[in-house]
């Protein structure tokens, strides 16, 4: 039997009441197994030889998207039966599909077109239903619920994971198949697709898209993407299709090579998409300035469905751009919550490229808030890392990304926290955790010592649980003028804050509330 599948577990639940705890924990059985799990990741990897291009030899990649079309047919349905646009990158492509979906919005209500939007991204921070939400409402419990299990009993996996487990998805490739699922039978007229790692052999790329798009490109995944930009740039450009528009934001001229070489195999026509001129100069939404490349995108990859399905062949106005941005939300990317005389600022940052740009987005901001004060607030830096070996990743030159701009640019922390991704939060709707010992008590002291090797009279502290971590950096005040807190790294890590923080104003059934909805 394929290892990975707790069949034991899931056959008893089977006879359990089809509930909402009962959806979130078979979802979760179906993960690869836990134990040496990137060990067999990288022994599942294929080998791929680029087309007729040294510098693309050797490309690796384990196919999600087997399978998935048969999985498809056996719940009814074809890939043409979703319009989708479909979103691959590096940096970016979270906030690109999410001001995809509030433009598409804000036209529909003007026009009536699209009258319902869908959106799936991924990972999750606070529920595993923010990957699928219909017109800015991640899908309830109780729809959640009914669809999960039509999908599961469909695909028979009562009947065939104590046989034939290889030939059932696992959890990404099942809620890529659920997401379709419940698009469909809730009538959307457009789904907008985050890619999860990859294209050419991701899950989601087995959707028929109407148009696709590319964000920023950079080193990440490198252990299943292989060692260079080219490889990552070949993998990506797995999200074009034949005579399917495709736009991509401006790359470093290796990365753009490669996409020019896979869109004319593809014969997908492609273009590259400079900073928009026409977006509004004053948007906070549209800070830091990479927002505006991400925006810039969304603009074109709307406009260019809008030509294609729209009646009379629509685009987007000014005013549904300016709206757009009004209703632009995306909990854990460029996100403040303020706390009283405390200010956290929150973004994932899975690289250094993506470090880089939180890390000024950090700095521009308290500089901006807090110019004239004297002395300044006190400033702390909540960080962890999980899979940064195994992922390819470096963990100095992780911290580099966070240390040097802030010295470039006269900031210093007061505190340096690093934690794990332990909690004490309860309850079913919380995000899957992974296993502990991922960021152990070494790996901690490792960052440790390679933050003062980088800056040797920091205070760097270790906590066994993000909880510890903020009270840490609550008690930290030392000047009266307030702690300003950045939490960034992984996403788990993020998600914990943001729930931790909102815990007096949970998640609604239907909506995601957060602090920083209310902080206004």
């Amino acid at each position: 039997m394929q290892k990975g599948y707790n069949v034991g577990y899931i056959l008893q639940s089977l006879a359990s009441a089809k509930s909402y705890q009962h959806s979130i924990s078979l979802l979760n059985s179906i993960r690869r197994a836990n134990s040496n799990s990137w060990k067999s990741h990288l022994n599942d990897l294929t080998s791929h030889n680029g087309p007729n291009d040294t510098a693309l030899q050797g490309l690796i990649g384990r196919s999600s998207v087997s399978g998935m079309k048969d999985w498809l047919q056996s719940l009814g349905y074809e890939s043409s039966n979703l319009s989708v646009i479909h979103i691959a990158g590096t940096k970016g492509k979270g906030s690109t599909c999410a001001f995809t979906d509030c433009f598409l919005r804000e036209h529909g209500r003007r026009t009536g077109f699209p009258g319902s939007v869908g959106l799936y991204t991924s990972p999750s921070l606070l529920s595993t239903r923010e990957r699928i939400i219909i017109d800015s409402k991640a899908i309830s419990k109780a729809a959640f619920t009914n669809y999960f299990f039509e999908v599961w009993d469909r695909l028979g996996y009562d009947l065939q994971l104590d046989v034939r487990p290889e030939r059932l998805p696992r959890y990404r490739q099942f809620l890529m198949l659920l997401s379709f699922h419940i698009f469909v039978k809730e009538g959307v007229d457009i789904a907008i697709y985050e890619s999860h790692v990859g294209a050419e052999y991701d899950a989601t790329s087995v959707v028929s898209p109407a148009v696709t798009g590319i964000t920023t490109l950079g080193m990440d995944h490198v252990r299943a993407l292989g060692p260079s930009i080219e490889n990552i740039a070949w993998h990506k450009a797995g999200i074009m299709k034949p005579e399917v528009p495709a736009f991509s934001t401006s790359q470093e001229h290796a990365a753009a090579e490669v996409l020019k070489l896979r869109a004319a195999e593809r014969n997908a026509p492609l273009r590259f998409v400079d900073v928009d001129p026409d977006l509004p100069a004053n948007s906070p939404t549209l800070i830091p300035d990479v927002q505006r490349k991400n925006a810039s995108l969304a603009r074109i990859l709307s406009d260019s469905f809008l030509r294609l399905k729209a009646p009379k062949g629509q685009v987007l106005t000014s005013q549904d751009i300016l709206h757009g941005l009004e209703l632009y939300h995306l909990p854990g990317r460029f996100q403040t919550i303020v706390e009283g005389e405390h200010q956290w600022f929150l973004d994932i940052a899975h690289n250094e490229m993506s470090l880089l740009v939180a890390t000024n987005w950090f700095a521009s901001t308290v500089l901006e808030w807090n110019s004239t004060a004297i002395p300044a607030p006190t400033r702390v830096l909540i960080f962890t890392h999980t899979f940064a070996r195994s992922s390819g990743r470096d963990e100095r030159a992780l911290l580099k990304s966070i240390a040097e701009p802030l010295q470039q640019r006269g900031i210093r922390f007061d505190q340096i926290i690093i934690t794990t991704l332990k909690s004490d939060r309860a309850g079913v709707d919380c995000v899957y955790e992974r296993p502990e010992s991922l960021v152990t008590q070494d790996a901690q002291l490792k960052y440790a010592n390679d933050w003062k090797s980088i800056d040797p009279g920091a205070k760097v502290s270790i906590t066994l649980t993000v909880e510890d971590a903020m009270q840490l950096a609550k008690g930290s005040e030392k000047h009266g003028n307030g702690v300003q807190t950045f939490v960034t790294g992984d996403t788990s890590l993020i998600g914990i804050v943001i729930s931790l923080l909102s815990e007096n104003s949970p998640m609604d059934e239907n909506t995601l509330v957060t602090l920083s909805e209310q902080a206004g």
